[in-house]
């Protein structure tokens, strides 16, 4: 076999299939999670892509395909809406049920192994429970801390602030506002705050590494 045929037949794998799609999954979570780290999303886009190309030589039942994609989306938005793990539960039961019904044929060894169905779904499972603790943590230190001992410090835009986006600051992330557009990683002032939401200003003109 050439060395492209045999990554093909890698790909064409329902295992790996099921795989590349789950850690496709992850990476765009912690990339919609921490906005500007990069390569989580191109880890994350790659995979979904060569999982998509391998489905091409597969008889791929796409009530199966459907539930995948339900799962990826109930992922994503666990991490930016308070759902208290629902969204999460109906996401691994998705992509369980997708899992095991992605392959339209009774062929044994064309099936994805119910074995790593489970395993990989509970891992994303595991994965996403850790990160919305962190998420829910964040937001109760946020309350803790007060905007009074906010005002001044300095912190990390973590998500483009055009009218809105994210910082990082006193070790939680926040939502901002600022009267010019300010790229991710760039360093801001804060300003002032209201209810949950931090008035900031541009640091310097320079990105940090």
């Amino acid at each position: 076999k050439t060395f492209s045929e045999a990554i093909l037949d890698v790909i064409t794998n329902p295992n790996i299939v099921f795989i590349l799609f789950s850690l496709g999954t992850l990476g765009l979570a912690i990339e919609l999670y921490n906005p500007g780290a990069i390569l989580p999303g191109i880890v994350g886009g790659i995979c979904i892509i060569v999982a998509l190309l391998g489905m091409q030589a597969l008889p791929i039942n796409y009530a199966g395909l459907a539930l995948i994609i339900l799962a990826i989306i109930m992922f994503l938005l666990e991490i930016k809406v308070t759902s208290y793990g629902m969204l999460t539960i109906g996401g691994v039961i998705a992509l369980i049920l997708g899992g095991l019904m992605l392959i339209d044929s009774p062929e044994p060894t064309l099936q994805v192994s119910k074995s790593i169905v489970i395993t990989v779904s509970l891992c994303v499972a595991a994965f996403l429970v850790f990160v919305v603790g962190f998420v829910v943590k964040s937001h109760r230190k946020q309350v803790e801390t007060g905007f009074e001992g906010l005002v001044g410090q300095v912190g990390k835009v973590k998500e483009t602030i055009d009218g809105d986006g994210m910082v990082f600051v006193a070790g939680a992330l926040w939502h901002a506002v600022a009267e010019e557009k300010i790229q991710a990683g760039e360093k801001v002032r804060i300003v002032s705050g209201e209810h949950t939401t931090l008035k900031v200003a541009k640091l310097n003109s320079h990105k940090e590494g």
